[in-house]
Order: structure tokens, then sequence, then C-alpha cells
């Protein structure tokens, strides 16, 4: 299975408590990532900004207007390392 597979399948199951947010960036230092790249969505992403930031993550947040003028139609799950290049 290949990584972005397995980050689609986390992301499609994801849950907002602190607990699970904390899961995820542990999961993420398991997978050895050091850069993670997040849309903001209204005020959602504070919080998953903040854990990951302060497990020693370098976060980049990146306007979805970037991502979305990318050319070809795109689920969010596509968009994935469409936003990674970006960042």
């Amino acid at each position: 299975m290949s990584l972005w597979t397995e980050i689609a399948r986390v992301y499609a199951v994801s849950a907002c408590f602190t607990a699970d947010l904390y899961a995820m960036a542990d999961w993420l230092k398991q997978c050895k990532i050091e850069t993670v790249a997040m849309e903001s969505t209204r005020v959602y992403w504070i919080p998953v900004f903040q854990v990951l930031e302060s497990r020693g993550f370098d976060v980049k947040l990146v306007n979805a207007h970037y991502v979305k003028t990318v050319p070809g139609r795109k689920t969010d799950v596509e968009e994935l390392p469409v936003a990674a290049k970006v960042a």
C-alpha cells in the first residue's frame, strides 16, 4: 500500500478530539513525515495546526485557491499530493 493510499485511508476516518489529533501526530512521526501541508478551513484547521506544530512538524498552511487552480478535477484525497507540491 502506498503512503498516499494510507494517508487517504486515515484522512477518511480521522476524528477531531484532542487525543485523536495527538494519535495522528504520532502516526505521522512513525511514517517519518517531517512537513505537513494543510488548507485552512474556517477555524477547523487551528487545533490540527497547533498539535502538529507542538509535536515538531514543519506545518505549512496552503492557500486553497492555489491548490484548486492546478489543472484537473480533484477530490480532497486527490489534492493531497498537489498540496504537498505547492507547500
